[in-house]
């Protein structure tokens, strides 16, 4: 029984994570996301897989692509700035170097 307190612990708090997102007509702004998401990930790789309907599947399933995709747009920003600040020291560079 010790061994499966912590997953009966997780998925009490889980239920009121889902239960919040569905309640919400299933907004972004509740999602899982970082330690959250992890925890959903491990239990659902793990033998407790069978304890997860179709519909709470569905939510860790939409908020990994959430996430992925957050981040696929964090470091498209990332770059575009990074290559901003290049730019603008290419061109202060050869207004200095300018007779």
């Amino acid at each position: 029984m010790k061994e499966v307190e912590p997953f009966l612990s997780w998925r009490g708090r889980f239920t009121t994570y889902f239960s919040d997102w569905e309640a919400l007509d299933r907004s972004t702004d509740f999602l899982l996301r970082g330690i959250r998401l992890r925890e959903a990930q491990e239990f659902l790789a793990s033998r407790y897989r069978s304890f997860f309907s179709e519909r709470e599947l569905l939510y860790v399933d939409r908020s990994h692509r959430f996430e992925r995709k957050s981040k696929r747009r964090r470091n498209a920003n990332i770059v575009i700035i990074v290559g901003l600040i290049v730019f603008s020291i290419v061109l202060i560079l050869a207004r200095l170097v300018r007779p």
